[in-house]
């Protein structure tokens, strides 16, 4: 095992080498990575190569992601400054949904519920978003809880999102009948592809695989109606339907 951690360096940099060669990069890097350790590496790395990386398409997603995670970091920390000088229902709301974009759901949680007291206590988005972070934690009793009391909630604006979220939380808890039911009357209902691909991703669960065959193919036959827009915006489930027709052909 000592000799394979020790040869790690050496390896890097032979495959570093050959990237040089091969991509026609200034010859000059060889002898800087062979002869500066560790520090010519990622010298290389940063100059030549993570640039390149940005310009694909997942390397600008990659960059999309670091750039909003630092960004939404930044703005936790003002949220948070804010919030200790003015302890505010508005101030509470941005700093959990702050936590909520960034998937540090955890955090989000306990700030959500501080949002609930008083007169806020039936506040839809709250609740709504704290069930949200509930089940990524997977807490799903009490998720499962508050998405059912939203379901009755009358005038609500989110009941297709809700209901999705309340299905998904049923499947979690292995409520299979009942989360069908809700996957089922969700999907004509849900903006966009998603309610439908959960649908299938739901029944290709139960076994049920003509069943969810259908709702992909029907993905894919409503995608090909949509503007280039709206198909860049549901690029993942229209890939998704893609990927499970082909794998039957």
């Amino acid at each position: 095992m000592g000799w394979i951690l020790m040869s790690l360096p050496m390896l890097g940099t032979v495959l570093l080498i050959i990237h040089v060669v091969k991509t026609g990069r200034d010859r000059s890097w060889i002898y800087i990575v062979l002869f500066i350790p560790v520090a010519g590496a990622l010298a290389y790395f940063f100059i030549e190569v993570l640039p390149s990386l940005l310009q694909t398409r997942q390397g600008r997603q990659v960059k999309k992601s670091v750039m909003n995670a630092v960004t939404s970091s930044g703005r936790i920390r003002r949220l948070q400054n804010e919030l200790a000088i003015s302890d505010t229902f508005e101030k509470k709301q941005a700093l959990a949904d702050a936590y909520l974009g960034i998937e540090r759901y955890a955090e989000a949680i306990p700030v959500y519920r501080e949002c609930l007291a008083g007169i806020f206590s039936d506040n839809l988005d709250v609740r709504f978003n704290l069930a949200i972070c509930l089940f990524q934690t997977e807490q799903f009793v009490e998720a499962e809880k508050i998405l059912a009391s939203l379901d009755e909630t009358p005038g609500r604006l989110k009941i297709a999102a809700i209901r999705l979220m309340h299905a998904r939380t049923l499947e979690a808890m292995g409520k299979m009948e009942e989360a069908g039911i809700l996957y089922a009357k969700v999907a004509p209902d849900y903006p966009g592809f998603e309610g439908y691909a959960r649908h299938a991703i739901f029944l290709k669960t139960l076994g049920k695989q003509e069943e969810a065959l259908a709702v992909w193919k029907n993905i894919k036959d409503m995608s090909a109606t949509l503007p280039a827009h709206n198909r860049r915006v549901e690029r993942q489930w229209i890939s998704r339907a893609r990927q499970e027709l082909r794998a039957v052909l």
